[in-house]
């Protein structure tokens, strides 16, 4: 399968329909949603007190939606058929017909006996890069305040725009298209690409250079960090994730938007993919930034 877009869900439909968030699933429709918004969410605490500090101050500046709580995931074995609960916590889940897990950041509705096995169960998700850059726990942490925005952020935007499809696959385009038409905010920023990624999924600095037309520097994971953390407008990052399929983005150092996705399966006929982020992809990635108005 080529290239194609990505995400979400939420919709006014009886039967099951098949959807896609910056990640998401399947879901029966705008009922789960409209239970999600009268519920009290719950985000589950891991066994990593670090990641877990970080799990709250992320949350609690950053997640508007409902009202947040935070449980330990023995608390959450007990209330997890609540269905006036929601629940987001980190999980490795399977997609439906496939036997590898990814791991994800998933908001799920009560209603469950345990933590959901399938990405189909999830109200929206995020995928973590399960190959390289985020395979621990606590890799994790740098982005984490990004990670719970976004997620919310699938939530507003199926809502503001009405997303309503029976495809997965006119999802995805849908959802790419709005969140490209961001991509032009790049222009006026410097993205910024882990030096870790020159090691594994960038041919070469210089042909990076060559082919994007615009501000760009390679820097520490401790540089983009403090950007991160200090909503720095000046800049942007780069976050090539890669699991079940590669899910490229840019990210907003300022507010933790997504200005720009992109989405590439596995071949059908190979069962592979470029797990690098190739010279195919920037080029892709210019030429959203050039088109987005």
């Amino acid at each position: 399968m080529q290239k194609k877009s990505l995400f979400i869900i939420i919709l006014l439909i009886v039967s099951t329909i098949s959807v896609s968030a910056q990640f998401s699933p399947k879901t029966k429709g705008l009922a789960s949603f409209a239970r999600f918004n009268k519920t009290e969410t719950y985000f589950v605490l891991t066994e990593r007190e670090e990641l877990n500090e970080a799990i709250k101050t992320a949350t609690i500046e950053n997640w508007s939606l409902t009202k947040i709580n935070f449980i330990e995931e023995d608390s959450f074995l007990l209330i997890s058929k609540d269905r006036d609960k929601s629940f987001i916590y980190f999980h490795k889940m399977k997609k439906q017909g496939v036997g590898k897990k990814i791991k994800v950041l998933a908001l799920v509705n009560g209603g469950y006996d345990q933590k959901a096995t399938y990405i189909s169960n999830t109200l929206a998700f995020i995928s973590l890069d399960n190959d390289a850059y985020e395979a621990n726990d606590l890799d994790i942490i740098f982005r984490l305040p990004n990670l719970v925005t976004q997620l919310q952020d699938i939530v507003k935007i199926v809502k503001e725009n009405n997303i309503i499809e029976k495809t997965e696959q006119k999802v995805r385009n849908k959802m790419i298209k709005l969140y490209n038409k961001k991509s032009g905010a790049i222009k006026d920023k410097t993205l910024l690409v882990d030096k870790r990624y020159l090691s594994q999924k960038i041919v070469s600095e210089k042909e990076f250079y060559n082919i994007y037309k615009y501000e760009v520097m390679f820097a520490s994971k401790e540089f983009i960090t403090k950007s991160i953390n200090e909503k720095d407008p000046r800049f942007c990052y780069l976050i090539s994730a890669v699991n079940l399929f590669k899910i490229n983005t840019v990210n907003d150092c300022e507010t933790g938007e997504i200005l720009y996705a992109d989405f590439e399966e596995e071949d059908k006929i190979s069962k592979d993919f470029d797990r690098n982020f190739s010279r195919d992809d920037i080029f892709q990635l210019v030429g959203n930034i050039r088109a987005a108005k």
